[in-house]
């Protein structure tokens, strides 16, 4: 079962997130978050039913498609930055699962225990692709580094093509082809589609590299 009033709160943040793109939609996303939390906090001092307070993965990685689609350095790094709380939200839920399952008188608001999932991490690193961000490669690179390192013991996040291409387009905005060229030979070879050559070949021809040519060929 659902908690009170959170279909509520859902349906608020889903319309701010997922409708026109803007500074003040992702903050009212944001902030119908919070409200959300505090509440859950709020009725488990006061009830006798102990509430969890998992935002389900969905409703959270739509606040954070908010801000990672308006395209600057101050908007990625509040998408990473919601990334970063919900996994150690997740780590925490995790821990308190069992305790939560025994008692008879808990709510769960959602069975993925707000899991940040593939497609979670793969809107921070278009959000960091879309940044200008002069360190956006570097950013978008460490992001798919830890998806790499997390999905060996969880295959349901390996990065899949788009990740790539992503990291590959943040580099070529970066101006370094190199480090695209060197994630297209380390990829999986049935990710290496047209999308992600294109990006390679991009990122050579913006460089202004006196071997671009030869590179991109």
């Amino acid at each position: 079962s659902q908690c009170p009033n959170f279909m509520v709160f859902e349906r608020a943040i889903r319309a701010w997130a997922l409708g026109p793109s803007s500074v003040r939609a992702a903050t009212r996303a944001t902030h119908m978050l919070r409200l959300f939390q505090q509440q859950q906090q709020q009725q488990q001092k006061q009830s006798s039913c102990s509430y969890s307070t998992i935002v389900p993965t969905k409703t959270f990685t739509c606040v954070i498609r908010a801000w990672a689609l308006l395209g600057n350095k101050n908007t990625a790094e509040t998408a990473e930055s919601l990334l970063e709380e919900m996994e150690e939200r997740y780590q925490t839920n995790k821990l308190n699962r069992n305790k939560l399952n025994k008692n008879k008188n808990t709510v769960l608001v959602d069975q993925d225990g707000g899991k940040p999932n593939l497609i979670t991490y793969s809107t921070v690193i278009d959000a960091w692709a879309k940044s200008g961000s002069k360190d956006a490669g570097t950013r978008a690179q460490a992001i798919l580094d830890k998806m790499t390192k997390k999905s060996k013991h969880d295959p349901s996040i390996h990065p899949n093509e788009f990740c790539y291409g992503a990291v590959m387009d943040a580099w070529a905005k970066c101006k370094r082809p190199d480090k695209a060229q060197a994630l297209l030979e380390r990829m999986p070879p049935h990710y290496a589609n047209t999308l992600v050559y294109t990006s390679v070949v991009d990122a050579w021809a913006k460089s202004g590299n006196k071997k671009a040519g030869e590179m991109a060929e």
